[in-house]
């Protein structure tokens, strides 16, 4: 993979995609990119079109080079088209010296998320510029957007306990299964999560949420 240009896969397929958005840690050692995706089942002329985005997650090799270690993507209807890059204008300034760590930080949004859902836990622990990736619509992006969202989910969400985190100074991303359960702790959907953490000001903040969920199986 090159985190530049566009991308196309070399099976009979088409998957051509592009970032949008990149940061990276304040060390070098980790990044993220998210961007659009276009999918085509029948190769590169094919008229019909799949639009999404996606999140990958980059690290740092022995010979200089980034190579993806985690890649997951959303699908929806509205079309993907913007080409231009942004970054945070903090990216790269907190540094970690005192070596925040971000598993412990984090406990308490999981916590939350288990006990008054994700509306509660997002208000106290996204990120302003925070985004949430949920297959069949665009991204939400913004504070004020995600919480607009989830405001009238009465739905919890238990994130696995055994979860795999990895962090460099100020960034860090976890991902794991999850279940979703309804007020009366009914299972109502189940899948697999990524969050990004990026440390801002001295706190551990969501800068990204994917959650895909697993299709139910008819019996």
């Amino acid at each position: 993979y090159k985190v530049t240009g566009v991308q196309t896969c070399a099976l009979p397929i088409s998957l051509t995609w592009n970032p949008i958005f990149i940061d990276a840690s304040s060390n070098g050692s980790i990044g993220y990119s998210i961007g659009n995706s276009i999918f085509r089942p029948k190769g590169k002329d094919d008229p019909t079109s799949y639009n999404g985005h996606y999140l990958s997650i980059w690290m740092l090799q022995s010979d200089g080079s980034y190579r993806a270690v985690v890649n997951t993507g959303i699908n929806h209807k509205e079309p993907a088209n913007s080409t231009i890059w942004t970054s945070p204008e903090n990216s790269g300034f907190e540094k970690n010296i005192s070596k925040i760590a971000a598993a412990d930080a984090t406990i308490g949004f999981y916590s939350l998320a288990k006990s008054a859902g994700l509306g509660k836990a997002f208000k106290d622990h996204v990120a302003d510029d925070g985004v949430v990736m949920r297959d069949g619509g665009l991204p939400l992006t913004g504070k004020q957007a995600i919480l607009g969202h989830f405001k009238s989910d009465s739905s919890k969400i238990h994130f696995s306990q055994r979860r795999s985190f990895l962090q460099a100074a100020n960034l860090a991303y976890v991902h794991g299964p999850y279940k979703r359960v309804d007020k009366n702790g009914k299972e109502i959907e189940n899948g697999n999560f990524i969050h990004v953490w990026r440390l801002r000001n001295g706190k551990w903040q969501v800068a990204v949420d994917v959650a895909i969920a697993i299709p139910a199986t008819g019996k």
